[in-house]
């Protein structure tokens, strides 16, 4: 059996540049934590979806 409470996670994600004002970030997160006072397995999903826009004026490349 199982005496002392614990946690685990793992959170996998995939980023696409569309270019190099815009990011978007897809990510999937799975949590499973165990009990002393609870027997039962709990478990976490959660999905997120993250937009980054710049905008203004930034510095001209170098050609």
């Amino acid at each position: 059996t199982n005496d002392k409470d614990s946690e685990w996670a793992i959170t996998p994600y995939m980023t696409f540049w569309q270019s190099e004002f815009t990011r978007l970030r897809l990510e999937y997160s799975h949590k499973e934590r165990n009990s002393v006072t609870s027997p039962v397995e709990e478990g976490d999903n959660s999905i997120s979806l993250q937009a980054t826009f710049s905008l203004g004026s930034h510095r001209p490349h170098p050609f």
